[in-house]
């Protein structure tokens, strides 16, 4: 990150976590872990990639300070680096949901399919 003034730096500071977000399964990736800490093979199960692919995702999510890990045993555990990672996915869904006219018709189709499936008791739901 080349920088001409402190100013700079931070915006290339800004960008650096920017291009993080910039992918589809880190997006997925932090969600997940916004529901508590994780391992990479549970991470990878939860989101349908493979332990490297996974694993590639996260070390970008730990340069922009996104993300932190733990090693127990043989085992590596990722959770959020802070509660604000939640509040920075929480502006991008607003943001995106009020200027991207796709996120709408997408989250709008979903919520109307939910509403339209039929409720099963507990009953019919053990048979």
């Amino acid at each position: 990150m080349s920088s001409s003034s402190p100013k700079q730096a931070v915006f290339d500071h800004f960008a650096q976590v920017a291009k993080a977000l910039g992918h589809g399964h880190r997006l997925a990736i932090l969600e997940h872990l916004a529901q508590g800490e994780r391992s990479v093979d549970a991470l990878a199960r939860l989101a349908g990639l493979t332990m490297a692919n996974t694993s590639q995702h996260l070390k970008r999510l730990r340069a922009a300070g996104l993300v932190i890990s733990r090693k127990e045993g043989k085992h590596l555990y990722c959770r959020l680096s802070d509660d604000t990672v939640v509040d920075l996915l929480s502006t991008l869904r607003v943001v995106a949901e009020h200027h991207v006219a796709e996120v709408e018709k997408v989250v709008a189709s979903y919520f109307r399919a939910r509403d339209s499936m039929e409720p099963v008791s507990q009953r019919d739901l053990v048979e």
